[in-house]
């Protein structure tokens, strides 16, 4: 039985590590896009209701969703992307639409605080305004 050549190890080790990255950061990119999608139909829901619980029920959701879900998912996502671009021959800055791309995560991360909460201080201020 013949030894492998420590090359060969390193690339299987290598291509492993990639792979799982690789699942990571999509499952990761999924959640991203499922919370989309929950934000759509719930922004839907609350544009077409007269209902002030409704309302309320739908802001505090995509609050909620933005303090946790939204959050931990775009910062994960950023960080598995920049580690795959690394790991590739690729790298980080021989295509602009990976730059492009991390950049804007990179922005999301950083305004992911504010989604939400504007969005319940108007609800709020909309509801007082009409018990007046």
């Amino acid at each position: 039985m013949k030894w492998k050549a420590g090359s060969e190890c390193n690339e299987k080790t290598e291509h492993n590590r990639r792979r799982w990255l690789l699942t990571l950061h999509l499952l990761f990119s999924a959640i991203m896009l499922g919370v989309v999608f929950v934000f759509l139909s719930l922004s839907i829901a609350a544009a077409n209701t007269n209902d002030e619980g409704v309302l309320k029920a739908c802001y505090t959701i995509m609050h909620m969703l933005a303090k946790t879900t939204v959050r931990y998912s775009t910062i994960d996502t950023l960080v598995t992307g920049i580690l795959l671009s690394l790991l590739t021959p690729t790298g980080l800055f021989k295509h602009y639409w990976i730059i492009a791309k991390e950049g804007l995560t990179l922005l999301t991360c950083r305004n992911i605080r504010d989604v939400g909460l504007q969005t319940v201080g108007i609800a709020k201020a909309e509801t007082q305004v009409n018990l007046m």
